[in-house]
């Protein structure tokens, strides 16, 4: 399933995303680049997508929610520019996910 198929779900089910105050470290973004080229896609994306705690240069990414004292983390690959795009075409999938209470 494409990411933001699931994402659009989970919002519409009421689950909330969990913001991961390490985000930008864990996505490699760092502040003299960012100062430099805020535009960036890897200096942007953890306010583009507040659920994201971690991508990797290899297309793995973590995201989190929580829901009525539950979590929500998935598991997701491909490319983290596809993180709005529906569909069959998204190259951004969801490849596992898991609820903890």
């Amino acid at each position: 399933m494409a990411y933001a198929d699931a994402r659009k779900a989970l919002l519409a089910q009421g689950w909330a995303p969990e913001k991961d105050l390490q985000c930008k470290a864990n996505v490699g973004a760092n502040e003299a680049l960012c100062k430099s080229t805020p535009d960036l896609t890897v200096c942007r994306i953890c306010d583009d997508i507040p659920e994201l705690s971690a991508y990797s240069d290899e297309g793995g990414a973590v995201m989190h929610f929580t829901h009525a004292g539950h979590r929500l983390t998935i598991d997701a690959s491909g490319s983290i520019s596809d993180w709005k795009m529906s569909g069959k075409d998204s190259r951004l999938s969801i490849s596992d996910w898991q609820t903890t209470k």
